[in-house]
C-alpha cells in the first residue's frame, strides 16, 4: 500500500516527465552524437547526426543559455538551423 500512496502523489509528475522525454527520444531515435560541447553556465550542447540539438542545464540553478533561460536540470531541443 505504501507504493500506491507514493505513486498517487507523483503520478502527474511521472506522466509529464515521460511525455517530455518521449518527444526527445523520438527525435533522436537511431541517431548518433555528432558533437558534444560544454558551454558556459554548466550548459551542454549535444548535436545529433540527424540535426537535432539538445541544450541541457547540468546545474540546479536557472541559467542563461543560447536557447534562453533553462531551469535547473532542464533541457531544450531544437533542430539545427531553426
Amino acid at each position: 500500500k505504501l507504493y500506491a500512496c507514493a505513486y498517487e502523489e507523483t503520478k502527474e509528475s511521472i506522466k509529464t516527465t515521460l511525455d517530455k522525454y518521449s518527444e526527445i527520444y523520438k527525435a533522436i531515435n537511431n541517431s548518433k552524437i555528432a558533437s558534444y560541447q560544454l558551454l558556459a553556465n554548466n550548459v551542454t550542447k549535444t548535436i545529433f547526426e540527424n540535426g537535432v540539438v539538445v541544450y541541457a542545464n547540468k546545474s540546479s540553478d536557472t541559467v542563461n543559455s543560447p536557447v534562453g533561460q533553462l531551469t535547473g536540470y532542464d533541457f531544450r531541443m531544437e533542430r539545427e538551423g531553426e
